[in-house]
């Protein structure tokens, strides 16, 4: 029964829209998938980064590495090096270039950027208020939606070039996401939250079996790691959780088969202040063993400083006055 619900549910919304967002296409303008990065020339990140991170093109540097990393004339040149630098193309995960996006054929832009990248392995932290153009942003960078203008490259595929399922299998395969309202199915277990993108990925169900026997071992290794590993606890329905146990759930479906890119929408919004420094660390430590590049958007401020860098949406969208859902 369940089974069947799940994929009348799938069939109603693509490749699985609470595994990665609504079907291509859809026009939802509350979606949040996305990966992004302000290209360093543009001068809108703000680089927390160590000058050696900054040296390597935009990827964290690891600390036993720093002493070798490739010499540089300064942190300005660095910080200037997004744009051109071969090396630093080859390295991003998102190439985002002269993107033009209305919701609207005869409206106006709402969302208008030079160029943007998100470096692998990089933390990146969204800002913007309401309107700013997240939600659009985010759905360019998952397919979701396409520009009228411009280019989206995301591990090197043109997004623009594919069609509506194409896309959909491509965010399927290579895009996790934490939604703010965790979106977990309450007639599945945990542990089945959890598998549900190895049901629509074929790559991801590989990349799970190859960290363990199975992939409801896969998904109870993910638990334990963000402190869900009680037997107990993991018999209960989703809908019987925590808050912040159902956001670690949300969070271990994001991770399972190791995805390349990892979104997170608000997720730590429904969570006491105290928590949301700790759920954060955890997830740089998943995203870290599995080599997941994050882009994480969120209101509060308080967690700027853990990023590597921060982008505030609001001084790169050229679009400036136009009022999109955002």
């Amino acid at each position: 029964m369940a089974q069947a619900r799940l994929q009348r549910h799938a069939t109603g919304c693509g490749a699985s829209a609470v595994v990665a967002g609504p079907p291509s296409g859809s026009g939802s303008g509350s979606v949040a998938l996305s990966r992004v990065e302000p290209d360093p020339a543009s001068g809108a990140g703000h680089d927390r980064r160590s000058s050696a991170e900054r040296r390597s093109g935009g990827s964290p540097v690891p600390v036993s590495e720093q002493g070798n990393a490739p010499g540089a004339k300064g942190d300005a040149e660095s910080r200037d090096a997004g744009s051109g630098d071969a090396r630093s193309a080859e390295q991003a995960v998102v190439d985002l270039e002269g993107v033009h996006f209305r919701w609207r054929g005869s409206g106006p832009d709402v969302l208008v950027l030079d160029r943007l990248r998100v470096a692998r392995g990089e933390r990146l932290f969204i800002e913007g208020p309401s309107g700013s153009g997240k939600s659009t942003l985010l759905g360019l960078l998952a397919g979701v939606t396409v520009p009228r203008l411009g280019s989206v490259r995301v591990l090197g595929q043109s997004l623009e070039a594919l069609d509506g399922p194409g896309r959909d299998h491509f965010r399927a395969h290579h895009i996790g996401y934490i939604f703010q309202m965790f979106n977990l199915i309450p007639y599945l277990s945990i542990i089945e939250n959890v598998t549900l993108p190895c049901r629509f990925s074929v790559k991801r169900r590989e990349r799970a079996r190859r960290r363990s026997a199975d992939l409801a071992t896969e998904a109870r290794r993910l638990l334990g790691h963000l402190d869900l590993a009680d037997p107990e606890l993991l018999a209960r329905p989703v809908n019987e959780l925590s808050v912040g146990q159902q956001q670690r759930v949300a969070a271990a479906r994001a991770l399972m088969g190791s995805p390349e890119i990892l979104i997170a929408d608000e997720p730590t919004s429904s969570l006491d202040a105290d928590r949301r420094q700790a759920f954060v660390r955890l997830l740089f430590e998943e995203c870290a063993e599995a080599g997941s590049t994050l882009i994480f958007v969120s209101h509060d401020a308080s967690l700027e400083p853990l990023f590597d860098r921060t982008l505030r949406l609001a001084e790169v969208n050229a679009a400036g006055a136009a009022k999109p859902a955002g």
